[in-house]
């Protein structure tokens, strides 16, 4: 089976950005219809006259939707008319009808029928595009994905990068894609084919079949270059790419991610022994008093945090459709916001913890034991004790494997430590005993 490769990742943020920009800056002047379920049809008596905003296992629109339409779903099907944008996601979608302007589909199976009809642009993320014999696209075509199989008509440009391509249509003027190659011409395949279409084995790599029709000019970036037996007006251009292949990594490589590393995190230590002297103190005392509970309040710690991010996405997506349903675009598009900025921030937070604050810490710690033993004045100072401790934390972190053990149970034992610590400050005081005058404390 051939590896997938998307030869133009930076095409991947492009289309997700324009298809989030979109479906979260809606204009005020138009209300919407938002629902939801298990099937989702719109008959083909049916008039939407708002926007269309809908999510359910099956969505199929049939009638006519006179705005836009927001579709997510396992299948999504459109036989009527869409006289806005097409905005879909899912595993499956089709297009056999009319959307007049632009269609920004993310699935992994991808078909347009014979008989769509796309005003203006197709944007297509995900694995695999199928555009029929008798299709239309008005204007232009970009491709994010494994694999593409065009069949009917696209008035402009194609561009993109996949594994692999196949014209066996009409293109009204330029074809520009990097695509992936393969000297044993493998189909690129998928294991579990999605329900409603049938997926095509497009090899990888680049076919211009017999019969198609290149009204400008086929440019494409590949490691090979493949015969085009179709015909191009304005000529072929192949850029040859090379392989890449992964740095070959020397001494000093290591030497320097080593010294980056060390100087990073004596930075953070720096910072804590300056702002939280005393708690970092506390963190190293606990760590050294209790190391088993540590760590395993460590591993608690970790499954709560992973327990909070899912909470985060969920509360997000419950909040953005509550809102939508109740026809409150702005605030769904701020609950998105605002659940991908906490969700951030948490993943943010728990990395800078793990991969700098719990080493400084149980660098300090190291760097304690080992001091305590001299007589030296120097080695009574919080910085030498840190950086004395740092060296030695570092080196022995490099070492392969064991390394990763000792920084994983590191990490996972100043997070316990922490939660020991709020756990302890928050625990209520003991309750202090009036003794009467006169009288013996029990």
């Amino acid at each position: 089976m051939t590896r997938i490769r998307v030869p133009h990742p930076h095409l991947l943020p492009l289309v997700l950005g324009l298809a989030l920009a979109t479906a979260i800056v809606v204009p005020s002047a138009y209300a919407f219809d938002a629902r939801s379920g298990e099937e989702i049809t719109i008959g083909p008596d049916s008039v939407v006259d708002d926007d269309l905003y809908v999510a359910a296992r099956s969505v199929t629109i049939d009638g006519v939707v006179r705005g836009d339409v927001l579709a997510a779903g396992q299948t999504v099907i459109v036989n009527g008319t869409v006289e806005g944008t097409l905005m879909a996601a899912g595993q499956t979608v089709i297009v056999n009808g009319t959307v007049r302007d632009t269609a920004r589909v993310a699935a992994q199976g991808v078909q347009i029928g014979s008989t769509a009809r796309v005003g203006r642009d197709l944007m297509f993320l995900g694995y695999s595009l199928e555009t029929l014999p008798g299709s239309a696209i008005g204007r232009d075509v970009l491709i994010g994905g494994s694999q593409a199989m065009l069949a009917g008509t696209v008035d402009r440009d194609v561009r993109g990068g996949m594994a692999g391509l196949a014209v066996l249509g009409q293109v009204g003027r330029n074809v520009e894609v990097s695509v992936g190659a393969s000297d044993a011409r493998e189909p690129v395949t998928i294991t579990s084919p999605p329900p409603s279409i049938v997926i095509p084995n497009v090899p990888a790599g680049l076919a211009v079949e017999p019969g198609a029709h290149i009204g400008g000019s086929l440019s494409y970036t590949s490691t090979r270059e493949f015969p085009v037996y179709g015909a191009v007006e304005q000529g072929t251009h192949w850029t040859a790419q090379q392989p890449a292949s992964p740095p070959q990594r020397t001494f000093g490589d290591a030497v320097a991610d080593t010294v980056r590393r060390l100087i990073a995190i004596a930075i953070a230590g720096l910072l804590l022994l300056w702002l939280a002297p005393r708690w970092t103190e506390q963190m190293a005392a606990t760590i050294s008093a209790r190391p088993l509970p540590s760590i395993g309040w460590g591993i608690v710690a970790s499954f709560g945090a992973l327990g909070v991010a899912i909470g985060i996405c969920l509360g997000t997506m419950a909040l953005a459709i509550a809102f939508g349903v109740i026809t409150l675009p702005a605030l769904a598009g701020l609950s998105l916001v605002v659940g991908f900025l906490a969700e951030a921030a948490l993943l943010v937070s728990l990395s800078v913890f793990a991969l700098l604050v719990s080493q400084a810490v149980v660098s300090f710690l190291g760097g304690k034991l080992l001091l305590d033993r001299m007589e030296a004045p120097w080695a009574k100072g919080r910085v030498a004790t840190l950086l004395v401790g740092l060296v030695i934390f570092v080196l022995i972190t490099t070492i392969p494997i064991l390394g990763g053990i000792i920084a994983a149970i590191a990490a996972l034992a100043a997070l316990g430590a922490a939660w020991l610590w709020v756990r302890d400050r928050r625990a209520p005081a003991p309750a202090l005993t009036r003794v009467e005058p006169g009288t013996a404390a029990a």
